[in-house]
């Protein structure tokens, strides 16, 4: 087989004894701006299909710094996984990654204590994620419900 691969210009060479693996990682097709891999390419992989990441996962992947548990953490978790239930029923076109979540985590942090700092962000990084009115709405009144706000 082959043992060396070019990536951007430059030139990888494995050694005689060594196993090559190359990970590739893809959003599901449902994404926006998703190619799905053409039928040759596909049939050079092996690999496994990754469910949505549960609350424990998400967790653990997220750098919550000092927020409170119960005004922040455990909501958002609850809110992510009711928008990612509504995109699986087909209610939005939308679901949140991981990387929302940390945007939101972000956000907050950098807007420090002051008035309506999660009203703000949840205005600022999550409702401006659905431009169809329908769906902004329902996102916006899952929020209040989640959180306890008046958006």
């Amino acid at each position: 087989g082959r043992r060396a691969v070019v990536a951007n210009g430059k030139r990888y060479k494995v050694n005689s004894n060594a196993k090559l693996s190359i990970v590739w990682t893809i959003n599901p097709t449902g994404y926006s701006g998703v190619n799905s891999m053409t039928e040759d390419l596909r049939s050079r992989f092996i690999g496994s299909a990754w469910d949505y990441p549960t609350n424990n996962e998400l967790d653990k992947a997220i750098n919550w710094g000092e927020m409170s548990y119960d005004v922040v953490r455990k909501p958002l978790l609850t809110f992510v996984q009711d928008i990612h239930s509504l995109k699986m029923k087909g209610d939005l076109e939308y679901s949140l990654s991981i990387r929302d979540i940390a945007q939101f985590c972000e956000y907050y942090r950098d807007m420090g204590v002051t008035e309506n700092v999660l009203e703000n962000t949840i205005l600022e990084v999550i409702l401006i994620k659905y431009s169809d009115p329908a769906e902004r709405e329902l996102v916006r009144i899952r929020a209040n419900d989640t959180f306890g706000v008046n958006l």
